[in-house]
C-alpha cells in the first residue's frame, strides 16, 4: 500500500514543481535559479514538518510515504538543480 501513496504523492508532486519552477522565474528575470531554489526550500521545510509530526505522533505510514517520499521526493528533484546550476 505504501508504493501507492508514493506514486499518488509523486503525481502531485511534480507537476507542482513544474508550476511553481515556471511561475517563479516568469517573474524573476535572473540568471539564477530562483523557482529551483524556492522549489528546494519549501519542500524540505514541508518535509521536515512531516517527519517532525511522525516522530512525535503516532501516524500511518501513509502519511510519510505519500507526503514525505511522494510529494517531497517529486517535488524537489535534484537532478534540475544539477542541471541549473
Amino acid at each position: 500500500m505504501s508504493v501507492l501513496w508514493v506514486c499518488l504523492g509523486a503525481a502531485v508532486g511534480a507537476p507542482l514543481r513544474y508550476l511553481t519552477d515556471t511561475t517563479i522565474q516568469r517573474r524573476v528575470a535572473s540568471p539564477f535559479p530562483w523557482g529551483t531554489f524556492v522549489v528546494n526550500a519549501a519542500g524540505s521545510l514541508v518535509l521536515g514538518v512531516v517527519i517532525g509530526i511522525a516522530g512525535h505522533q503516532t501516524t500511518s505510514g501513509a502519511l510519510v510515504a505519500g507526503v514525505g517520499v511522494g510529494l517531497c521526493g517529486g517535488f524537489t528533484t535534484y537532478s534540475t538543480f544539477a542541471y541549473e546550476t
